[in-house]
């Protein structure tokens, strides 16, 4: 019998269509059939290709069992079955391919095997298949412990996981095996810059430099570690020195237009932002994206970017956390609306983020004791806002009745740190795994642990997931429910504890009080005593917020303002408005709403000197401005607020209900109008404010620092005691 005959036969037994042209003649097909081998049978698919018989390449492929269409890990020259394939890839598993060769990988021995197998490696890792392609360059190295190839995609994949003491092995023993891998080299230069070792990383970054000085990744990221050594002028020259070499270099579009932004060049850097994922939809750069149109006041577009992000990497924690805060700030959006949203995402965030969990039996409980173990969770013990609240809460606290834990997640060591780590046992959890964490907060015997972030971030609500902790409360850092059913308590006062938290607060709200806290300025303000009005001769309104807090209807509602109250301007103070387009963007709504632009003053300037220009205060809503509320009254400048049903929107209310101004509390958008425009007219009362109001606050609760550290330590022994078994 012929070769041709007898191969017909078996394509026929098997009820395989023959595509017409078909060259069965292939000495290929030979070899597959006797040998049943797999490498031969890729070999047989790039003649397929070469032939376009896609369809006979994907019909052989699923007859045979041997490996699915959408783990094909050959260069597909053919766009068409690319995409094709690509599809596939979405919608199954790893192919019984790859589990044959995991079985069998003992019996291989050729190099070349070896390197196709790390190319099926790499063709899983880059659809995103992490697990798989880890399993697969593990078991390489189970055979050949110094096949580099592997463990360098082992050392990257560590990284993407933020394993970094292994990733630093597997990346350490690769360059000893190859000193001049200029991609090990700069993954090792990445995982350091991830650790906050800017001149390490720097230093790796310069070496794989010198082995190649056109590599669009590496001057990216060389670009970014003069950034973050504060050399600019080095930092713009490479990053423009790349783009010339490739202007659509991914890594480029996206670290360039991040440096620009973070220099407040929304004007320049978002372009290249938006060219990166048109390019390659990215998931980081699509949070970097949503970051950036928030300064914009757009929260709806940037909820939309998020939303792309989550659907590329449904394990982004990050934009988990962003789409919930950027939602606080969305005016259309209702209680029960934001309700339904923290349930979803939280429920999603359980399912995908949370990889291990704690033996119970491993964990403490909760007994009576004479000292109890409170613990803070944060990103800030640094120069943050918290610190006008925390260090004075810490500083009065008895140590009869708390010892203090501290769990730090950021590698900022600053004066501040400094100060928390004397007023407590400082612990670096930066680096740490959430099991680790829970491992070491449990260690600590923990009875009582607080989230000081909620969704902002650097947050470690992950940790609070696995209960490592007795007892938990999220308090002061957020001011609204993380939408956790695994902490316990919402710490907050009287005035923000309203029927609509106890209805939209998956933690039970506990309040502490007339006031939810007290506040010493880290700041040194200056108290101002004369009015601007007196030399202005008009009343100057202003607003300290972000960006992200502005929205049409507070645009409207403070038109209203300015034309009820003649001459009046208003300063709009904020990092924000240092770049043109935000600017232009904002100015425009205003003018669209009736109002000049020589009437709006935009800067961004400290904030004594922006207070000492401003007569009254705006309040945002329906997310309240925070510390900058209570630094501007501490400064002698009253403000009107208008309070919702729920924490985010009733800040400044408390804030005056403690002051005794809840003249200047409304509940409507007429009453918020009104309540300025009276006040507006009314200049004997800014005049006395002006004068009096700093004393006011100091004489008051909120600066009664041992007064509320007592009322906190008696509310967490209640709570504690209470929930003894």
């Amino acid at each position: 019998m012929g070769f041709f005959m007898f191969s017909e036969k078996f394509i026929l037994k098997n009820s395989i269509e023959l595509p017409k042209g078909f060259n069965i003649e292939r000495q290929l097909w030979y070899n597959f059939y006797n040998n049943k081998n797999s490498f031969d049978l890729k070999k047989l698919i790039d003649f397929l290709i070469i032939d376009e018989q896609h369809i006979f390449a994907e019909k052989l492929l699923q007859k045979y069992n041997l490996l699915d269409p959408i783990d094909i890990p050959i260069d597909l020259g053919n766009k068409k079955i690319e995409k094709k394939l690509n599809l596939h890839f979405e919608n199954k598993k790893i192919s019984i391919f790859l589990k044959n060769f995991i079985k069998n990988i003992k019996k291989i021995k050729s190099d070349d095997d070896f390197k196709f197998l790390n190319q099926v490696g790499e063709y899983l890792l880059s659809k995103g298949d992490i697990a798989n392609s880890k399993i697969l360059f593990n078991k390489i190295i189970e055979v050949q412990p110094n096949n580099e190839n592997s463990l360098s995609s082992l050392g990257a994949i560590c990284l993407i996981e933020k394993k970094y003491e292994l990733a630093e092995s597997y990346l350490i023993t690769a360059l000893s095996l190859n000193e001049k891998s200029f991609q090990n080299l700069s993954n090792l230069g990445s995982l350091h810059r991830d650790l906050n070792n800017i001149k390490a990383a720097h230093n790796l970054y310069l070496l794989a430099y010198d082995i190649n000085k056109n590599n669009p990744d590496i001057l990216s990221c060389l670009a970014a570690t003069f950034s973050n050594l504060n050399n600019f002028s080095e930092a713009e020259r490479i990053y423009k020195k790349g783009m010339i070499i490739d202007e659509n270099s991914h890594s480029l579009l996206t670290n360039y237009g991040t440096y620009l932004c973070g220099k407040l060049n929304y004007t320049e850097g978002l372009p290249l932002l938006l060219r990166a994922v048109k390019i390659k939809p990215n998931a980081i750069t699509l949070n970097n994206i949503a970051n950036v149109v928030t300064n914009y006041g757009e929260q709806k577009n940037s909820i939309n970017y998020l939303d792309r992000a989550l659907a590329i990497d449904p394990k982004y924690k990050e934009a988990y956390s962003n789409k919930l805060f950027t939602s606080n700030y969305d005016p259309h959006l209702s209680p029960q609306d934001l309700f339904e949203l923290y349930k979803t995402i939280n429920e999603l965030m359980s399912k995908y983020l949370i990889n291990s969990k704690i033996d119970e039996s491993l964990k403490n409980t909760l007994k009576q004791k004479e000292i109890y173990n409170l613990g803070f969770v944060s990103a800030d013990f640094n120069n943050h806002a918290i610190a006008n609240f925390l260090i004075p809460l810490l500083s009065h606290i008895s140590r009869r009745k708390f010892n203090i834990y501290l769990y730090s997640n950021s590698n900022i060591i600053d004066e501040y740190f400094v100060k928390y780590s004397d007023l407590g046992v400082m612990a670096k959890i930066f680096e740490l795994s959430d099991y680790e964490v829970s491992k070491r907060i449990i260690r600590d015997k923990i009875d009582f642990l607080i989230d000081l972030s909620g969704h902002t971030s650097g947050n470690r609500l992950s940790v609070f997931k696995m209960k490592p902790a007795p007892l938990s409360a999220t308090w002061i850092g957020y001011n609204f429910t993380t939408g956790m059913k695994e902490i316990n308590f919402f710490l907050t006062d009287d005035f923000q504890l309203t029927e609509a938290m106890n209805k939209y607060c998956i933690e039970k709200p506990v309040s502490l009080g007339k006031f939810f806290t007290s506040f010493k300025p880290i700041n040194s303000l200056l108290k101002n005593s004369c009015s601007p009005f007196v030399n202005n001769k008009f009343i100057t309104f202003g607003t300290l917020t972000r960006g992200i807090r502005i929205n049409d209807s507070l645009i409207k509602i403070w038109s209203q303002i300015l034309i009820c109250v003649p001459n009046s301007k208003l300063l709009l103070n904020s990092r924000s408005f240092l770049d043109r387009s935000v600017k232009n963007y904002i100015e425009k709504k205003f003018i669209n709403c009736g109002i000049e632009s020589s009437r709006l003053i935009f800067e961004f300037t400290a904030l004594d000197v922006a207070l000492s220009k401003i007569d009254i205060i705006l309040d945002n809503f329906p997310h309240n401005s925070g510390t900058t509320l209570l630094e501007s009254v501490y400064s002698g400048c009253p403000f009107i607020t208008l309070s919702t049903e729920i924490s985010l929107g009733r800040f400044g209310g408390s804030i005056n209900n403690v002051l005794g101004l809840q003249e200047f509390n409304a509940n409507s958008n007429l009453e918020y109008v009104n309540a300025a425009v009276m006040l507006a007219n009314n200049t004997e009362k800014l005049l006395y404010l002006r004068s009096n109001l700093s004393e006011i606050v100091q004489r008051s609760l909120i600066f009664d620092h041992a007064n509320f550290a007592s009322r906190f330590e008696n509310k967490i022994i209640e709570l504690i005691e209470g929930n003894l078994k």
